[in-house]
């Protein structure tokens, strides 16, 4: 068997892995303040939980982590935070380059179909073109077209190395990209199982990772298999529920046109029969583009691009938070009912020994009380601490980050009273005779229920209940 040869620069290999390896710590101030909010988490809000903490606190924690990520990243790269991210994923080989690309209308990622991209790719409007990389270290890197290009699950067989292991994700910066306000997300295809690197970092955990942090999905099919296999509808039955999902069925020139309306048909039964919310299922070809035009998916993009994408990293932090001290709010409610409760008991007895237990109770209670009441007051100066940190690396970065209040986390839902109201005239038998607007309907004379014991009245006909003890 002959082996392959690949003609490569050496010295440019070896510069760029060094690169990708370098794991000094970036001084910059941004990025230690950022190692101090993991620290308060990790560390700090760790050994508070040892004290007592909510049943569901492994879930906060790793929350904060993935949310202090995503922070980090955008430390990194400030200009993706308010953009909308459009992820787009699919199964190994499922043509998410080559729809990306026909999309843009032009080659920025690899379309071979193995190997294919390894890294988590953004795309993104700039004002120059430019590629940026950040390593495992988040160490920024600049990249040339050729660096990106060698990002491939083949690359370690091509180069003798792999740097993509080394890497976190990559951000493409295109003077050509039409939407100023989106970024699309390219991950790897999560059933890969040729890894180099296998550890924490496999192609499904990025791939599901990325994805769920995206605001709208565009998942990718291959029209081969004519139908959209179980291991696509367990992945997508996973992923956040509430994140919009649009299916494109690439290579869709390699079926007949008349059996493409039955793909589109069953794919549609399969995800809603798994419960799998889809906006539509469109045919895309890299080979005929204008047999297979993308214009509804352009629309969707232009639609998504007009949604204003406000930084919340605040909001998310201090939900989970709340969630933390709403428990130790239950918990010291919960310690003075029973302190309450003992109370009323030690007045039914007066035989020492009964009393000696309850004081003993008692005392129990209140030291479970005092610890609570601790660890709230602990929680509350960590809380500060976090927020003033993160409020600092905001004001660096260009965006406020300060700790909001609240009240402020509250979804205010719109109520129309109108119905509710053509309800209650129902309920009292009160017909309209005529046709009432809004302002009429909220002045009409109706009887209200319950009128006397709202206003603590009681009736003539009837006694009032301590009667009988005064007779």
């Amino acid at each position: 068997m002959t082996e392959k040869v690949y003609n490569f620069d050496l010295n440019g290999r070896y510069q760029l892995l060094a690169q990708a390896s370098y794991t000094k710590a970036n001084d910059s101030e941004y990025v230690k303040l950022v190692w101090e909010l993991k620290s308060l988490i990790e560390q700090n809000l760790v050994q508070l939980a040892l004290d007592g903490c909510p049943p569901n606190f492994p879930e906060i924690l790793k929350m904060f982590q993935l949310e202090l990520d995503r922070f980090e990243a955008f430390c990194v790269f400030p200009y993706l935070a308010q953009k909308n991210v459009i992820g787009v994923g699919g199964a190994f080989s499922a043509g998410k380059s080559s729809f990306l690309n026909t999309l843009l209308g032009r080659k920025k990622l690899v379309v071979q179909v193995d190997p294919t991209t390894s890294v988590p790719t953004y795309l993104m409007s700039g004002d120059q073109e430019k590629s940026t990389a950040i390593n495992i270290f988040n160490r920024e890197i600049n990249l040339s077209e050729e660096d990106f290009l060698s990002f491939t699950h083949e690359e370690y067989e091509q180069f003798g190395s792999e740097v993509s292991g080394l890497l976190k994700s990559v951000v493409i910066q295109d003077i050509s990209f039409k939407w100023n306000n989106l970024v699309l997300l390219d991950t790897p295809g999560y059933t890969n199982t040729d890894e180099q690197f296998s550890s924490e970092r496999t192609d499904a955990k990025v791939a599901f990772s990325q994805l769920n942090t995206a605001h709208f999905i565009i998942w990718v099919v291959s029209a081969t298999n004519g139908t959209i296999s179980d291991e696509d509808l367990n992945f997508l039955s996973e992923l956040n529920p509430s994140i919009p999902k649009l299916i494109i069925l690439s290579r869709a020139d390699l079926k007949p046109k008349e059996d493409l309306a039955s793909i589109k048909k069953l794919i549609l039964e399969l995800t809603q029969k798994r419960g799998i919310e889809v906006l539509d299922v469109i045919f895309s070809s890299a080979r005929k583009r204008k047999e297979y035009p993308l214009d509804q998916v352009e629309n969707l993009l232009g639609e998504w691009n007009e949604v204003k994408r406000p930084v919340l990293f605040a909001q998310h932090f201090k939900k989970l938070f709340l969630q933390y001290d709403r428990y130790l709010d239950e918990q010291l409610r919960l310690a003075q009912m029973q302190i309450n409760r003992i109370n009323r008991i030690a007045t039914l007895s007066d035989i020492p020994e009964i009393l000696n237990d309850v004081d003993s109770l008692k005392f129990m209670i209140q030291e479970k009380f005092r610890q609570v009441l601790c660890s709230k007051e602990t929680l509350t100066i960590l809380q500060k601490q976090f927020f003033d940190q993160l409020n600092c690396i905001g004001k660096k970065v260009g965006i406020p980050l300060p700790e909001p209040d609240e009240i402020e986390l509250i979804k205010v839902r719109h109520v129309d009273l109108v119905p509710a109201l053509k309800e209650i005239l129902v309920e009292q038998a009160m017909h309209l005779t005529q046709k009432h607007s809004k302002w009429e309907l909220l002045s009409i004379d109706m009887p209200i229920p319950n009128t006397q014991k709202l206003l603590r009245q009681t009736p003539k006909n009837t006694q009032p209940i301590w009667s009988n003890l005064m007779a």
